[in-house]
């Protein structure tokens, strides 16, 4: 009798062993399975956003293929990686917001839900694309953007140069700020090593006033955004830079036609060389004047310059200067 109860003892021991060891090894392949997915407590719901807490936990993997990342790739990543699918328990379904680079959940009914997103590798090959600014004229003062780019999804970076002088890095109209023809190239360099290139030409005109870049020699009076003139007083300015060619000079301005003495010149003492432009095809209409100068060379401070010799009061409003063409 003793030694069948010592058997009914073994054997009750040996189940008991076995139960815990399996309990162990069960446990252990539990957490290491668990242990790959990230808890989510606070994420996108089909209809809105939604906070799960405490045991309506989800739990997302994130897979290169079938490598198993530590964290959900960056948007527009360096490893070209981009979302493929994704696969959940409890027939949970994932959608992916590709704007936001975000998993919405849907059909979520149960806790401790499991989404395994999956990535792959699609190298981005998009070339850029410019968009420029029409070619045409415009004032200096123009605040027009010259270019947009179109990149892929690594982006890219866009920068324009004007070509014809000095190859200044440009963004707007207003930033070229020098009277002429202009050619501005602009490149667009995507982060994935492709590149474009385009072109376009801008003529670039002026308008001058009191406040912006014309004057008068003593005796004279600026008033009310005009330059009054009296016998022997001269309106003279802007001194801005401007490249060669044709351009025609116009003058808003009353009693102009009484003293037809207009002048181009450089003023020396802003340095540069001894120039004097001649003036040709002055024509008047009502009380305004215009007439063309063909400008030879890269000037600095040009000067357009009006001398009042009559016995009228002449009073200039402003001053326009329109690139027409490579030779007058």
């Amino acid at each position: 009798m003793k030694l069948k109860r010592l058997e009914k003892n073994k054997y009750k021991k040996a189940i008991i062993g076995t139960f815990i060891v399996i309990s162990i090894i069960a446990s252990y392949l539990l957490g290491k399975t668990f242990s790959m997915y990230q808890v989510s407590k606070s994420f996108e719901f089909v209809n809105g956003k939604v906070n799960y807490y405490g045991h309506s936990d989800v739990y997302f993997a994130y897979y290169n293929g079938t490598t198993w990342l530590e964290d959900i790739p960056k948007k527009n990543n360096a490893d070209n990686l981009v979302y493929d699918h994704a696969v959940c328990d409890n027939d949970a379904e994932v959608e992916w917001d590709e704007e936001e680079w975000t998993p919405k959940v849907k059909n979520l009914t149960k806790a401790k839900t499991r989404c395994s997103l999956y990535f792959k590798v699609e190298k981005d090959t998009t070339v850029p694309e410019i968009t420029m600014l029409t070619s045409g004229s415009y004032y200096s003062t123009n605040n027009s953007g010259i270019a947009t780019a179109r990149f892929g999804r690594l982006g890219g970076t866009l920068e324009c140069k004007v070509t014809s002088y000095n190859n200044k890095v440009v963004s707007k109209i207003s930033d070229i700020n020098i009277l002429g023809k202009h050619t501005v190239e602009c490149t667009a360099t995507g982060n994935n090593g492709l590149k474009t290139t385009k072109q376009e030409t801008y003529n670039i005109n002026g308008t001058f006033t009191v406040n912006n870049g014309l004057d008068c020699t003593d005796n004279c009076k600026r008033a009310f955004g005009n330059i009054y003139l009296l016998k022997g007083v001269i309106q003279y300015g802007p001194y801005v830079p401007i490249l060669p060619g044709c351009y025609s000079i116009g003058y808003v301005a009353s009693n102009i036609n009484a003293s037809p003495n207009f002048t181009v010149s450089q003023n020396q003492s802003m340095g540069g060389f001894s120039w004097i432009g001649v003036v040709t095809n002055v024509n008047y209409s009502y009380s305004d004047a215009n007439y063309k100068v063909e400008i030879p060379q890269l000037i600095n401070k040009i000067e357009f310059s009006l001398n009042n010799s009559s016995d009228k009061l002449i009073v200039v409003d402003s001053i326009s200067v329109t690139y027409v063409s490579e030779k007058c």
